[in-house]
């Protein structure tokens, strides 16, 4: 075994980079409007030093005005983000390096438990489902997370005037993400206490620093919900609106009787949704099983750890407990805090992979200690651990590439995808394309980030555009809008409608839903695809099928559109 722990990351950040750049352009199959609005105003950033309005300074430690999110991840990525062309794989690019860097992260805490448990726990680290799922999305919460675990390995392993580095990704951490603020002082202070007692109690004014730092950094967040707009709403307190409506519900559906007021109330339902959601943070089925309800960062049909993680989650925890208690108790502690963003969130529809995000990695290196004590116990062991990961591995990219893309297909709005494609090829016809849908502003984002048509040139232009009217966007040749009236008489236009705006009393063409007859788009007075296709089209998609962008026009139209009368 190398003991060299540079030489071991270096190693795992390669395999790990591989992993999560393969086939990128393909799967995750298109790109939700979150991620949209972290990309492409990072882009503004780089270009203009500002958001896509225009109207918005990145140095305010303010959020982006039109979606409150976190206050610097736009600032963090543009360097990353603004050089490169757009596409599914620059705008996920930055996001695998880290996700591959936070593998290395892994490793280097745990190799503070052993060698060996260094170089276990960043080779599951780099398969685990969890960690495999976050490097391939360009959602914010990796980016915090990478700094939280940064951050405590700074604190544990700084000496020294370095340990006031740990202000700096402490700072990122906080600034870039707004899921995990509500556990970032008791965090901050649980490990510089760590770090503290493990440095046997010396260099006491430099964690007093960071301290200081993290306080100072709370104390601003709070200024800034009191003070102005902000996501607090999505917070669940006992007055908030869904506890009384949940309260009169429990009540309306009850015997009325005394003790209805004592045990129906504001605060029993709170402190009940808080406790549920708490719980089910661990719960097996969502760990082991299936994962969240949300299709962003889940297959529904396997969980964030593989089935047997389950056994060494166990050895693990039992040989922290007994041969390294400090760690064991720094460990248990972060975890009891990890699932409080998402228990204390209003949202009926939980997505614990990102708002409970510290509790992978730290269940990530129990399992390495597990893993560890294991083969260190029966050496042969290990050969049979490694088949068995291999094989679960190969079994998660296989419903990864080849059936989520089919499975759940809308899962990262593909169905967007392949509309901005056809907007394309008839604009680039010189046929005029109108597009009535109920987000305009969204659909538009994701036609310029598909056609690359976001660029330093049309920066100003499209600012200008973007703070007028966002139900009525009109870019070069295509109108985005939310006004169903527009006329289909028009022959000099191409009309498409989504959803609630079609017409199905008019003869039209559809972009249907992959894996049903459901239209998620009517085009009428098509010019790309005008013919009428007999019979239904009869064949299976493959992987180079959703390389959308680089499809001809015939090809594109014998895939993805279909004669609407097929399907009525």
């Amino acid at each position: 075994m190398i003991r060299n722990k540079w030489l071991m990351a270096s190693i795992i950040f390669g395999i790990a980079l591989l992993t999560r750049l393969v086939w990128l352009e393909v799967e995750p199959n298109g790109i939700t409007n979150d991620e949209l609005h972290f990309v492409l105003n990072a882009k503004a950033v780089y270009y203009g030093f500002s958001d896509m309005s225009g109207g918005w300074n990145p140095l305010s430690l303010t959020s982006v005005p039109d979606n409150p999110s976190a206050e610097l991840t736009e600032l963090f990525l543009a360097p990353l983000v603004g050089p490169l062309d757009l596409n599914l794989v620059t705008a996920r690019l930055p996001f695998g390096i880290l996700n591959s860097l936070m593998v290395v992260v892994i490793a280097l805490i745990a190799f503070e438990i052993s060698p060996l448990t260094g170089w276990i726990g960043g080779l599951i680290a780099i398969i685990n489902p969890w960690m495999f799922y976050n490097g391939r999305m360009a959602f914010d919460q990796p980016i915090a997370t990478f700094f939280i675990m940064l951050t405590i390995l700074g604190l544990i392993k700084l000496r020294g005037p370095k340990i006031l580095l740990s202000i700096i990704t402490a700072t990122l951490a906080f600034f870039t993400y707004i899921g995990t603020k509500v556990i970032f002082l008791p965090l901050m202070l649980g490990v510089i206490g760590f770090g503290w007692m493990n440095n046997q109690r010396r260099e006491t004014r430099y964690y007093l620093w960071v301290a200081i730092s993290a306080m100072l950094m709370t104390s601003y967040f709070g200024y800034l919900v009191l003070s102005g707009p902000s996501r607090v709403s999505e917070l669940a307190t006992p007055f908030g609106p869904q506890i009384s409506q949940q309260v009169e519900l429990e009540r309306s559906q009850s015997i009325d009787h005394l003790g209805s007021r004592l045990f129906i109330n504001r605060y029993g339902e709170f402190a009940n949704n808080f406790i549920r959601k708490y719980l089910n943070s661990f719960s097996p089925d969502l760990l082991f099983n299936k994962g969240d309800e949300t299709a962003l960062i889940s297959l529904w049909k396997h969980g964030y750890f593989y089935y047997f993680d389950l056994i060494f989650l166990l050895i693990g925890g039992y040989f922290l407990f007994r041969e390294k208690r400090r760690y064991f108790y720094l460990i248990a502690g972060l975890l009891m805090l990890a699932p409080v963003p998402e228990a204390i969130r209003a949202d009926n529809m939980p997505a614990y992979a990102f708002h409970s995000c510290l509790q992978f990695p730290l269940l990530l290196l129990v399992i390495a200690s597990g893993v560890g004590r294991v083969v260190s116990l029966w050496p042969k062991s290990g050969i049979a651990i490694v088949i068995i990961y291999v094989i679960s591995f190969g079994r998660l990219t296989q419903m990864y590439f080849f059936r989520y893309p089919i499975f759940q297909p809308d899962g990262f709005f593909f169905s967007s995808r392949v509309v901005s494609r056809y907007i394309e090829l008839e604009q680039k016809s010189g046929q005029r394309v109108v597009v009535v849908t109920n987000e305009p502003s969204n659909l538009f984002r994701s036609y310029l980030f598909y056609t690359q048509q976001y660029t330093r040139e049309n920066f100003e232009r499209i600012a200008e555009i973007y703070r007028k009217d966002r139900n009525e966007i009109n870019f070069d040749n295509v109108l985005f809008t939310t006004n169903k009236d527009q006329s289909l008489n028009d022959g000099q236009a191409v009309y498409i409608g989504q959803t609630s705006y079609q017409h199905f009393n008019q003869p039209r063409m559809a972009i249907r839903q992959i894996t049903s007859w459901t239209e998620m788009f009517s085009i009428y007075n098509s010019r790309l695809c005008p013919e009428e296709m007999d019979g239904q089209k009869q064949f299976k998609l493959k992987t180079g099928d959703f390389r959308v962008e680089k499809m001809t026009g015939n090809e594109f139209c014998f895939k993805f559109v279909y004669p609407a009368k097929k399907i009525d």
